[in-house]
């Protein structure tokens, strides 16, 4: 079983209506200490988040015949995106044995500084059932990408990112809002909700989880689980495998998982995926320079290697 971190522990959060040298050095220790971030009155809206909770189960309640309406494989995905439903088992994580024992649905960008950047990506599909589902959703997109750019600027800061680079990567990020059902299975099932992973973005970010499962692994190697009741008001930030990317190794990418404890009950989970503009170079972030690569041609490679793209 993992640790459980609790109000006891003194996590390190971040604050946004901190100073910044006190944001600069909860940040250092948090990742020195934990591996990801916790953070506090963040621009995302509390009540729009629960109004999301409802909506997801929702939609996941429909029928397999309502929600395969939605079909990704069924949308022309353009460039970059992917945006839709995704059945039960599609995905594997890298390494993985089995497939996660989840299905989910995707909603990616739709606001974007210039007709240039909009043509590489789908048009969201929207499900029908409820005509709060897009205009909560949406408002959360744009929530979500507020935070993460704020995140990025402070992390650039820290770790010595020229802050003009920073500010073309993240520009027009196709980023990706993920509403994640894990059903009841069977205990003899092969998988795991989630197998052991790190993100393949900039950064994940998701409301802390009332439902038990969501372990992170420390850099001392220890599995821990945050208490909700402690950080019910806080945004989990894990640190993707880009950022550890660009950054040379000076960040690390935060490995999680989700357990098969309860696998009896339904478990839910909202994720947003920030993602770097794809038509931006990775190149010169940080010495040696590797490979000439754009965040595009990373992101087709790490779907490829989830199983989500052929």
């Amino acid at each position: 079983m993992p640790r459980k971190i609790g109000q006891k522990d003194l996590f390190p959060i971040i604050d946004f209506a901190q100073p910044l040298v006190q944001i600069q050095e909860l940040l250092h220790q948090s990742l020195q200490q934990y591996g990801f971030l916790m953070l506090r009155n963040s621009p995302i809206d509390t009540f729009k988040l629960r109004a999301s909770f409802e909506l997801s189960e929702a939609f996941f309640a429909c029928s397999l015949d309502e929600k395969s309406k939605y079909l990704y494989k069924s949308y022309d995905q353009k460039r970059y995106s992917n945006v839709g439903y995704f059945p039960f088992q599609s995905e594997k994580a890298v390494g993985g044995r089995f497939p996660d024992l989840k299905e989910f649905f995707h909603i990616g960008p739709s606001d974007f500084s210039s007709q240039e950047s909009q043509r590489d990506y789908a048009v969201n599909v929207w499900p029908q059932f409820d005509p709060q589902f897009q205009l909560v959703f949406q408002s959360l997109f744009s929530q979500f990408a507020q935070t993460g750019n704020q995140i990025c600027n402070i992390l650039a800061g820290q770790f010595g990112i020229d802050s003009s680079k920073m500010s073309q990567l993240i520009q027009d990020g196709g980023h990706v809002l993920r509403i994640i059902h894990y059903p009841p299975v069977e205990r003899s099932s092969q998988g795991q909700r989630a197998a052991q992973h790190t993100g393949i973005q900039l950064l994940g970010l998701q409301p802390v989880p009332q439902q038990p499962g969501l372990e992170y692994l420390t850099p001392a190697q220890e599995w821990v689980e945050l208490d909700y009741e402690a950080f019910h008001d806080c945004i989990l930030i894990n640190i993707g495998d880009m950022f550890e990317y660009i950054t040379g190794g000076k960040i690390k990418a935060s490995p999680h998982r989700v357990t098969n404890r309860n696998l009896h009950l339904d478990r839910y989970a909202t994720v947003f995926f920030y993602h770097a503009n794809h038509s931006q170079s990775l190149q010169g972030f940080h010495h040696p320079i590797r490979e000439e690569l754009t965040a595009g041609q990373w992101l087709h490679k790490r779907l490829k290697d989830l199983s989500l793209m052929q």
